[in-house]
């Protein structure tokens, strides 16, 4: 897993000042019922060159949000004496499944609407939302906020992993991974990053876990729609570079200017955009929140570069019609 030691603003992304660190935040959390909780959220990345990232947060399933809220056994106190109480400060399945208050959630998806508060150590979206509710919160303005911390930590790895790709002559539909984000609300509704797991455990241990988790391998399966292996489609490093920055990239191709009914496009453009369409056809209850028509503009000055294969997408997306079905390959 990796660290962000910097929270999301409204203005960008900016250091943390040493007044309000993760430890300080970590103080100042918010509680239901007196316990700390933090949130696990499932991030899929299909594609870092483009980069398009689902979430597996909005889907619903049997009528119930998927996602992990995992709670801390001991109510939080903020005294000397629970200092050493990591049941009162940490909300790690790993540390409280031990305590003698943990309760496992074995319930069936039918039943979770009849579930009363703290009765359990580990909840799903659903009940999160509806415990949000009845605080007179609002869930969408606490999830968007949480979307955009996401899509800010991954624009920011962007460039190592493209890197990497580029020396390896990996495909683009080679690579993909799936991220466990672990998100904590601050007592002002901020949400923080704690940190980011990769590939992250998909371990059960009750029928809440099996049942979000089978789910989710499913979903990430079926998404990602992996391919057999050509060795006559295997790049080199040399073959896989692409002009980065925005200019470059539109003498690469002209058209990336403005995508247009009856554009011709060369084959290599035309079959990545044809395989991302798939993918939004079989995500499941993955929700793709970044690129998107009405976001992708907000998000571009975060970009350290304008990717070719970036742009391609954008330009698609502002298209007002299914471009694909006009399109004619090069």
């Amino acid at each position: 897993f990796f660290f962000f030691f910097f929270f999301q603003a409204e203005d960008g992304i900016r250091d943390v000042e040493r007044s309000r660190g993760l430890g300080d935040v970590y103080k100042r959390q918010h509680l239901i019922e007196g316990y700390k909780y933090d949130l696990r959220l499932y991030v899929l990345v299909s594609s870092f060159d483009p980069l398009v990232v689902y979430l597996y947060d909005e889907g619903e399933i049997y009528n119930m949000k998927v996602g992990l809220v995992r709670f801390a056994t001991e109510k939080y106190k903020r005294d000397l004496q629970s200092l050493n109480r990591k049941c009162v400060h940490l909300t790690n399945y790993s540390v409280n499944k031990f305590s003698e208050n943990y309760i496992e959630n074995n319930l069936d998806f039918i039943t979770l609407d009849q579930l009363v508060p703290n009765n359990v150590s580990k909840w799903n979206f659903k009940m999160l939302h509806q415990k949000y509710t009845s605080l007179n919160l609002s869930p969408e303005k606490i999830f968007a906020k949480i979307k955009d911390v996401i899509i800010k930590s991954l624009i920011t790895i962007q460039p190592h992993v493209c890197n990497k790709l580029s020396k390896s002559g990996y495909m683009q539909n080679q690579c993909f991974d799936l991220f466990g984000f672990d998100i904590i609300i601050d007592d002002t509704l901020k949400p923080w990053l704690l940190e980011v797991n990769m590939s992250p455990s998909l371990s059960c241990s009750s029928k809440l876990d099996k049942q979000i988790k089978t789910l989710l391998l499913c979903d990430t399966l079926h998404l990602i729609g992996i391919t057999s292996y050509a060795h006559s489609e295997q790049r080199t490093g040399q073959e896989s570079k692409k002009p980065c920055e925005k200019s470059n990239a539109k003498l690469f191709n002209p058209y990336l200017d403005s995508i247009k009914e009856n554009t011709v496009m060369n084959k290599k453009d035309l079959k990545l955009l044809m395989q991302l369409d798939e993918e939004s056809r079989r995500s499941g209850s993955f929700e793709r929140i970044f690129p998107l028509k009405d976001n992708w503009k907000k998000y571009v000055k975060y970009f350290e570069c304008e990717r070719y294969n970036d742009i391609l997408l954008w330009k698609y997306l502002d298209t007002e019609f299914d471009c694909l079905k006009s399109y004619k390959a090069a």
